[in-house]
Formats: structure tokens, sequence, C-alpha cells
């Protein structure tokens, strides 16, 4: 097998690589890692949005190579989308994604102590997933690999995540959400249809000794308000968790798939900022 491997000066990538045998064409993985390294790299899982319909890992590249150049080992996965997988086939995918990972860490100089979740939009809230469940394997029946019972995760950096669109009369991310758990939008107050929401939400399954979560999000959001944010944080908050937000003024979604944007950049140095702190 030829694993193709693009190389830059301060980073190279090793495309594509299958974290599910014989699995689905989506469920493929990047690995961006420096160009020179000699000690066992942080991991940052690095997950894309789209609304769980659409979206691709490449949409995170450019992050993906910043942190890359700056000595972090990047993993970008891409999952299955809906309409054809329903929840929480997305969820369970980046799940594999990360023991797969995790499962070859010696292969590619990686250190599993040292472990930081990113997502932007529907990624933002598949990272948090992840760092809150109580056992991450319950998503893992179809997966060729394990996560340890307990993941040493450092930090959650969420940037407009979708928590469970309770906050806000956002109609098009509802429509979106109710596509991915297989819904309809007319059905969203009935109770069977909330009490599969719920079940997602990651608001109820947050304690104060989840990892501390680093929130970002633009006050013109037009698809998930930023009242999103603003109610998970005040929840963290209440019950003890380490939770810091930041609003970017006159920021709207999606921009951080656009590594030229100001405000791209600026969130860059922002997260840049809080990672000296590990």
């Amino acid at each position: 097998l030829v694993v193709p491997t693009i190389a830059q000066d301060n980073f190279r990538l090793i495309n594509d690589l299958a974290y599910v045998i014989d699995g689905h064409e989506t469920q493929t993985l990047d690995i961006y890692l420096p160009s020179h390294y000699d000690d066992p790299l942080a991991i940052i899982l690095m997950v894309h949005g789209g609304g769980f319909i659409a979206g691709d890992k490449i949409e995170m590249q450019g992050a993906s190579e910043h942190y890359a150049s700056l000595g972090y080992a990047v993993i970008a996965p891409n999952y299955r989308l809906a309409p054809d997988f329903i929840y929480p086939s997305a969820h369970a995918d980046v799940f594999c994604a990360l023991a797969w990972t995790l499962a070859h860490a010696e292969d590619y100089n990686l250190d599993p102590s040292r472990l930081f979740f990113m997502g932007e939009s529907a990624g933002a809230n598949i990272v948090a997933l992840l760092a809150t469940i109580d056992d991450p394997n319950t998503l893992l029946d179809a997966c060729d690999y394990e996560l340890p019972e307990t993941l040493d995760i450092q930090a959650v950096f969420a940037l407009y995540m979708p928590v469970d669109l309770s906050s806000c009369d956002c109609q098009l991310a509802k429509r979106l959400a109710s596509v991915y758990l297989d819904v309809e939008l007319s059905d969203w107050a009935d109770i069977e249809s909330q009490a599969l929401w719920q079940s997602a939400s990651i608001l109820n399954k947050l304690d104060k000794n989840d990892p501390p979560f680093y929130l970002i999000h633009g006050a013109n959001d037009f698809l998930v308000p930023v009242s999103e944010s603003v109610s998970f944080a005040s929840h963290y908050q209440s019950i003890g968790g380490n939770i810091d937000l930041i609003v970017f003024e006159g920021a709207n979604h999606g921009f951080f798939t656009t590594i030229s944007s100001v405000y791209t950049q600026e969130a860059l140095r922002t997260i840049d900022g809080w990672l000296e702190d590990f």
C-alpha cells in the first residue's frame, strides 16, 4: 500500500488513511506532522463542520497546516453524512478515527497523554460529545478499535458550536439537525423527537470533571446564534467547569474554513494563546 504524502518546509501531510477496514469511502483521515521532530507529538483532533450533511476534512487544511507547523500532530477525519447516514453515524466515525489514531500512536510518534480537540460547527458538537460522554465505546460497535477508559483530553476548542438548539429560534440549523436525527422538522416539538435530541445533547452529559472548554463564536452568526455558546458556557460554569468564551464582533458562521479570513487569523491567535497554558 502506497500512502500519498505531501511534504512542505514546515510540515508533511499523509492523505486518506482508512480508519475502518473495508469501510465507507468517507471513513478516512489525514495526518499533518511537523517536518522535523524528535519527541512524541501532542495530538490535535481537527473536525470539520457542515451541518452533518456536508463538509470535508480539506476545509480544515489551513488550520491543520498551522498547528503542524507549530509542532503538533493534527488528525483531520472525514465522516459519513446525512441523509444517507443518520445519528449517531458522524459522531461514531470521529470516535473511531480517534481510536485508530491512538492504536497507531507509536507508528507516528504521537503522545496520547497530550490530546486536544478542535472543531467547527457540527464538528465542534462532535468533539464536545466525545469529550463529555461517559463511555465513548458505546458508539464504537462498528469500529475495529476501542478507546481507553480514560482519555487524556487537555482541552476542547469549539468554534460556533451548535449545542442543542434550544436557546434559539434557528430554523435552518434545526432543519439540518432534523435531517441528521431523521425526524421531520414539523415534529421537532413532539415528545419522541425531543427525547432523541436531548439524548444527544452535550448539556446532559457535562460534569465539572470534563476537560476545559474554549469557545469562539461570531456575534453575527446567521446559522447557529451566539446564544448557543453563551448557554453552554453559563451551564458549564454553573456546575464548576473550566470555560472561556470569546465573541468576535461582526463574525458570521463558518469563517474558520477560510485561512485568509481576518476572523480565522484572530481565532488562531486566540487558540495559540490558550495552548500556551498546556
